[in-house]
């Protein structure tokens, strides 16, 4: 529902001449940047901890905000470079159209969960060394 209500903003900002229409547009493309990354992190929080939709949207939002660099690593390099790469020209495009049929997704999440783990590894050893504190306060 977010994403075409800012799908048809965007559309609408389309129409908008000069300045204002530029404004509109990139804000509605950063909107857009921000739901596909909090989509993303939600996905991965909820496969790995478990928490309520509302917690596990929140915490989303702020891995979106905190991890600002693996977040632009993981939407722009690896899902639109891959795109982007593929269109390049119609040679390319060619070549990889079998490697998207046979194993792009399974590539793309590959890598996507190489960069969340890097991203969680943080939580994991804050669990592990919270859980090491107590044993030694119960002995």
């Amino acid at each position: 529902l977010c994403g075409g209500v800012c799908f048809v903003d965007y559309r609408i900002s389309e129409m908008m001449p000069g300045t204002l229409g530029m404004v509109f547009k990139s804000v509605f493309l950063l909107l857009a940047f921000f739901l596909i990354s909090v989509t993303i992190y939600s996905f991965a929080l909820t496969a790995r901890y478990e928490n309520t939709i509302g917690a596990t949207l929140k915490n989303a939002l702020l891995l979106t905000v905190d991890k600002l660099p693996y977040t632009i690593l993981n939407d722009s390099a690896e899902q639109f470079g891959a795109v982007v790469l593929s269109w390049w020209n119609t040679g390319i495009l060619m070549l990889t159209i079998p490697v998207w049929i046979l194993a792009g997704t399974g590539i793309l999440a590959f890598i996507n969960s190489c960069i969340l783990r890097r991203v969680f590894r943080v939580f994991d050893e804050k669990a592990e060394g919270g859980d090491e504190e107590r044993t030694d306060m119960e002995e």
